[in-house]
């Protein structure tokens, strides 16, 4: 099966820059502040697990719901892609998120969705996937999980070395490149249905 390097690249970058790992980091330290190594290990296990579970099988359901709902692809690029802008200026201007959590397991998945895998998340993967096939963003989804598993397994690491105020500045500019995204959705959007009305059936 051929895979375009082109869209696997731009779909990956998509979906890893939504998911935004390095935000999630200082909440899954604070979480995970009073565990062993090897219980934040398992958290991170966890975490990533939910996140890829709850998205990959959105993107199998996510065509059907939408025949279901007589939702349109241009109406869900313009819809998605006004979502996906207002979170990257909630990213870029620094949105705090919530660190408030009496049970490990229930914040773990509170980390996995919606913090990673939210609805920004879900519509980028249902937009991709009807832009450039499900087998190429299944590939890029399945990476980018893997990627978020990487950065939270490595999140004692990564913050000694990068700093919380490291990880706030990776954020903004991941907003700012989501936001770049975002805009190139809603355009497609727009041109598809333009192109549909001056020529019936485009």
């Amino acid at each position: 099966m051929f895979v375009p390097l082109n869209e696997f690249l731009i779909s990956f970058v998509a979906l890893f820059v939504i998911m935004d790992p390095f935000a999630s980091v200082p909440v899954f330290l604070t979480i995970t502040r009073r565990s062993s190594a090897y219980e934040r290990m398992n958290a991170a296990n966890r975490a990533a697990s939910v996140a890829g579970a709850v998205l990959l099988l959105f993107m199998l359901a996510g065509p059907f719901l939408f025949q279901l709902m007589g939702i349109t692809m241009e109406g869900f690029q313009i819809a998605g892609g006004l979502i996906l802008l207002i979170v990257a200026l909630s990213m870029v201007f620094g949105r705090e998120v919530g660190r408030h959590s009496a049970d490990l397991d229930a914040a773990v998945v509170i980390v996995a969705v919606p913090l990673i895998t939210g609805p920004g998340a879900l519509a980028t993967a249902t937009i991709l996937s009807g832009t450039y096939g499900l087998p190429t963003v299944f590939l890029a989804a399945a990476l980018s999980i893997v990627c978020v598993w990487v950065v939270l397994r490595s999140a004692n690491r990564l913050n000694s070395v990068i700093g919380e105020k490291g990880f706030h500045v990776l954020s903004r500019i991941m907003g700012i490149l989501l936001a770049a995204i975002a805009v190139e959705f809603m355009k497609k959007g727009i041109i598809s249905i333009v192109s549909s009305a001056i020529v019936p059936g485009v």
